[in-house]
């Protein structure tokens, strides 16, 4: 039967590849092997903390190779991951965090300020310092055992909340999966593709469109952990980055930018853009900047 978590795309993809680059960050590069073995430690100290099968874990944390991690990890765990917007207020941190009824939350030691209101969560794990290491502990790289249905919830994403409160949308595995094979075929993602991250994780454009696809291809992730228009272009120029999801006015950014014309981005093969409407002019200067 055909396996619809990601948890199973990274561990088959670790035994086609293992030392095939699976994220970049900055200069840091982590293996198929790695993640692999990193995310079953996640999953393992997840089972070992009490939690079971279906219990809730929000990520509040940024756009990171460690983002990934801990979202993988909670997958293999047979738990339900809740990405969440680090761009709210604490409050509406806390709120959402009660009203997913997470247990267990995965902070970034820059965004500690917005789980201060937290209350009800049994394990909080500060993920990039020793706290991540103190939680994973002695925890097996082998995998934990835990076989995923493909009707179980896999993640629950909280919508914009721009015409009322904030819901929580929950996508099975199956659901997942399936948008998964749709974006692959629509975009002609192939396993040779390098796609840079420049939108956050914790959203559907980043996460379900463009890293779970190419996780599942056994491709590779390029993440900027935050938006900048030159470091965009350098990472293209760099990384030899092949396709990138932007909105408009990012795609703007760059075709404008002074860097742009003198940069070897003849890796960039395809350049998607959504979110509002882009100009033909706009996309008669993205084709200037890069022909074909």
């Amino acid at each position: 039967m055909m396996r619809m978590d990601v948890g199973a795309h990274v561990s088959h993809n670790a035994a086609r590849f293992p030392d095939k680059t699976v994220l970049i960050q900055d200069d840091r590069k982590v293996t198929y092997r790695e993640l692999d073995q990193e995310t079953n430690r996640v999953a393992n100290a997840i089972r070992a903390a009490g939690a079971e099968t279906g219990d809730r874990i929000a990520l509040v944390m940024s756009s990171t190779i460690a983002w990934v991690e801990a979202f993988v990890g909670v997958i293999k765990s047979g738990c339900v991951a809740v990405p969440l917007n680090y761009r709210l207020m604490a409050r509406e941190i806390a709120e959402l965090v009660a009203d997913s009824g997470a247990k267990i939350v995965f902070v970034s030691s820059d965004l500690l300020h917005l789980v201060s209101e937290l209350t009800g969560v049994e394990v909080q794990i500060v993920f990039d310092t020793e706290d991540r290491q103190a939680f994973l502990g002695s925890a097996s790289t082998e995998p934990c055992g835990i076989e995923i249905d493909r009707s179980w919830t896999k993640v629950i994403m909280y919508t914009g909340g721009t015409t009322g409160p904030s819901k929580g949308v929950m996508l099975s595995h199956e659901n997942v999966f399936w948008n998964t094979l749709h974006e692959t075929i629509d975009t002609r993602m192939h396993e040779d593709d390098n796609t840079m991250l420049l939108t956050p994780l914790h959203h559907a454009a980043a996460l379900n469109c463009w890293l779970l696809p190419h996780l599942y291809l056994g491709a590779t992730a390029t993440i900027v952990p935050k938006y900048d228009t030159a470091l965009a272009i350098r990472t293209i120029e760099k990384h030899r980055v092949t396709n990138a999801f932007t909105p408009p006015s990012m795609a703007r950014d760059i075709f404008n930018h002074p860097d742009a014309a003198s940069a070897d981005l003849s890796s960039f093969e395809r350049w998607y853009v959504g979110g509002a409407n882009l100009s033909k002019r706009d996309r008669d200067r993205m084709h200037e900047l890069i022909p074909g």
